[in-house]
């Protein structure tokens, strides 16, 4: 159990802001906090506003008079953080704060803009680093230039899972001027980026940032041309939802080379004559067929969600064809893997327009539910299904992209 948002401001709000009333107070003191109590403040969110009362600011100065309630916190959510133009020049109201959790594992920033974690970055020291911190979470955060958003990663060193949804750079032509003196090493990325950022992170001039030793790696980009960035030799599980599959000739997709790759998981999507799927226009298209045939002998599960439309199921057996290819591929291949198919039907999106938004095709929900698992089974992947390697499954809920990203978070 944690203090709600809304109780956590209504307390900072009525508190007394000098440090000897603060030291005095009861909910700062050490004996309102035995280890019961300390589970209130386990989890704490707060909103920093730009005109309202500004909770950010009192928190930081109630962790400051309570080392106890400081070292209770263990994962920070700020929304709608911002740096004031009235604040000290010299210090990130992010980093001030960080400092005086010394438990810290957890943080997530969202709703931000684009100087909310740190100012131009001539106008300050080298920030310092900070070796608690875990998981970094950036959702729907805009930065300031590349800079700015690796300097962030290199201050927190000790980062061992990077989760990033829509973040973007405001000056995508801007260069990382950090020098390497400090590197952070992830094991675990969950992006959903755009090419400008993706290209950044995975470039192998990096300095900020090692993916040596990534092992989890679950990404949405818009094009397969970065996929080569994407085999990375320590990779255990992949995550893979593009928006294209086109990739130059010069750029194959090679997955021999992910020697311990056990996992992967990949998205298609049937929609509509104009956007078949997520990665390509006829998938398995034979780029697709390629990816599969790489397989390193390490894979023991394989993923494929088919999300499709309600209103234009016909799009699935056109394809009958390529999936049988794929089908004959995976059956042919020395390993002894399973492939897992999640099929979610999509009852709500229609290009049909909304006078025609109902399920015309059929009579009811039902025929639709047991039609898609057995025409996957029994016409698309035949031979896997002889061979008891296939296992298809209607889905309630689609692929989670990551379980730290709320989507709809207000």
């Amino acid at each position: 159990m944690t203090i709600p948002q809304e109780i956590l401001e209504e307390i900072l709000d009525h508190l007394r802001f000098d440090f000897h009333t603060l030291k005095a107070c009861s909910l700062t003191h050490s004996s309102f906090l035995p280890p019961s109590h300390r589970l209130l403040f386990m989890t704490v969110k707060i909103r920093h506003y730009r005109h309202q009362v500004d909770s950010c600011l009192k928190f930081r100065d109630t962790m400051v008079a309570s080392k106890y309630m400081a070292s209770s916190v263990r994962y920070l959510i700020l929304h709608y953080l911002y740096q004031r133009p009235e604040e000290q020049p010299d210090e990130c109201m992010l980093f001030s704060l960080l400092r005086l959790l010394p438990k810290l594992q957890q943080v997530k920033i969202y709703h931000s803009l684009s100087k909310a974690t740190m100012h131009n970055v001539d106008s300050f020291p080298p920030l310092p680093s900070i070796s608690n911190i875990r998981h970094l979470i950036l959702t729907d955060t805009k930065f300031e230039s590349f800079t700015h958003l690796f300097s962030l990663f290199s201050s927190l060193e000790q980062l061992d899972t990077i989760t990033m949804f829509q973040v973007t750079v405001k000056d995508v032509s801007s260069p990382n001027h950090l020098a390497p003196s400090r590197r952070c090493h992830p094991s675990a990325l969950d992006l959903y980026l755009g090419d400008p950022i993706v290209e950044r992170l995975f470039s192998p001039q990096s300095t900020t940032l090692s993916l040596k030793g990534l092992r989890v790696l679950n990404i949405v980009a818009a094009d397969a041309v970065y996929l080569p960035s994407f085999v990375i030799p320590s990779l255990e599980s992949l995550t893979l939802r593009l928006t294209k599959w086109k990739c130059p000739a010069g750029n194959p997709i090679d997955l021999r080379q992910l020697i311990r790759l056990r996992n992967i998981s990949i998205r298609l999507r049937f929609y509509n004559s104009c956007c078949l799927v997520e990665v390509g226009q006829r998938w398995p298209s034979p780029l697709g067929h390629r990816f599969f045939e790489t397989l390193p002998s390490s894979v023991e599960d394989i993923y494929i969600e088919v999300v499709i439309s309600s209103f234009v199921t016909d799009l699935l057996p056109k394809f009958r064809s390529d999936w049988q290819e794929l089908d004959r591929i995976l059956a042919r291949h020395p390993l002894l893997f399973t492939v897992r198919v999640g099929i979610y039907i999509d009852r709500y999106y229609s290009d049909l327009g909304e006078e025609d938004s109902f399920d015309y095709q059929w009579t009811d929900y039902g025929s639709m539910d047991d039609y898609l698992p057995d025409f996957m089974r029994f016409e698309c992947m035949p031979e896997m299904n002889r061979l008891g390697r296939v296992d298809c499954k209607l889905v309630k809920s689609r692929m989670v992209f990551s379980p730290y990203v709320e989507i709809f978070e207000g």
